[in-house]
């Protein structure tokens, strides 16, 4: 017998990470943040999960390579959470995915600085192509947030998405 659809959908999930690669999830959704946990995990990945209002101490202390961050929470909306990483130098470089259902995300992403986005509903085999994405990106720029600026003001020194892309299309 044939595989079905859905196996074939499993199997381009499961990727290989970049070695001790951590995501960091955050949302509100007790079953969402299982689904993630579940095909970051069975890719390869360490996950940790928290609500909004921990989201920068706990990115401090873990120094994710990535974040996955939830638009719609009710206790701080992932825009916000966005903008107290952005503001922080050590969380200010790691890359963050926003996720949401909220209709026109690219722009809101853009907005709020996020690295990317997937709009709700999405499948997993994305989700987890998107993190190998910027999981790779982050390995090859490394030490998240720990740089300043040329100029000495303290703004993070944050390389263009396509330098970084074309970093990583070097290497491949």
């Amino acid at each position: 017998m044939g595989r079905g659809r859905r196996g074939a959908a499993e199997e381009r999930i499961v990727m290989s990470a970049p070695t001790n690669t951590t995501v960091l999830v955050v949302d509100d959704n007790p079953a969402m943040v299982y689904l993630l946990d579940a095909a970051l995990t069975a890719s390869g990945y360490q996950v940790i999960t928290t609500i909004a209002r921990d989201t920068v101490e706990l990115a401090r202390e873990r120094r994710p390579a990535v974040i996955l961050l939830d638009m719609m929470m009710p206790e701080v909306d992932g825009a916000e959470v966005c903008r107290r990483l952005r503001a922080d130098l050590a969380t200010a470089r790691i890359p963050i995915i926003a996720l949401s259902a909220r209709l026109n995300l690219h722009l809101h992403a853009a907005e709020m600085q996020a690295d990317d986005y997937l709009p709700k509903p999405f499948e997993l085999a994305a989700l987890v192509e998107k993190v190998e994405t910027w999981a790779r990106m982050e390995a090859v720029h490394g030490d998240s947030g720990q740089d300043a600026d040329a100029s000495g003001l303290g703004t993070p020194a944050r390389p263009s998405l396509s330098a970084r892309i074309d970093a990583v299309a070097s290497r491949a």
